[in-house]
């Protein structure tokens, strides 16, 4: 399935890197967090390279729907971790403190309460038997009424009734669909 940025989008190609490169600031992964760490430092005149192994924007990015909706009770947070974190980055590699740097210090104490009780989530998720559940990282899919569609409350894919992808980030059919599809072949 091709995402909203394959379909719309022209991507600039460029030729695999030769030789003695010099730079200030080495980005590797040209994913929404290492583009937007890219544009804070252009912003502040910062000389930075972004490499990646394949192309910009091919990963997990790549598989973004691109959608925002208030009906289905998705969180949206991670596009502003991505946001958070790059500007985090940025004021670190000008030396100026950044207030947020502690929610993403590696140094921070994770033993909170919060822990147990979203380990205690993540495990009852895992735990509930439950069909179907998302090819991408195993959630259980709950149906959504509304927009008559599986759809997965951990990361945000969607999968129409007879079981087949709407939605990134999973990058297959549900296993079910896929069995069905062999069988009418």
């Amino acid at each position: 399935m091709d995402s909203i940025w394959t379909k719309t989008c022209s991507f600039p190609s460029f030729p695999a890197l030769e030789g003695e490169h010099h730079t200030d600031v080495l980005i590797i992964g040209g994913g929404i967090a290492g583009l937007l760490c890219a544009y804070n430092l252009q912003k502040k005149g910062i000389d930075y390279m972004v490499v990646d192994a394949s192309r910009i924007l091919s990963g997990t990015t790549n598989g973004t729907t691109g959608k925002i909706t208030a009906f289905h009770g998705l969180i949206y947070h991670k596009l502003t971790s991505s946001l958070l974190a790059a500007g985090i980055l940025t004021d670190h590699i000008l030396g100026k403190e950044n207030p947020y740097s502690i929610l993403f210090s590696p140094s921070r104490s994770i033993l909170k309460p919060q822990l147990f009780f979203n380990g205690l989530e993540s495990t009852k998720n895992l735990l509930t038997p439950s069909s179907p559940r998302c090819p991408h990282l195993g959630c259980a899919l709950t149906w959504n009424k509304a927009e008559h569609s599986y759809d997965c409350p951990c990361h945000g894919s969607r999968f129409a009734k007879d079981g087949t992808l709407l939605n990134n980030p999973a990058n297959k059919d549900l296993s079910w669909a896929a069995k069905k599809e062999q069988k009418h072949k």
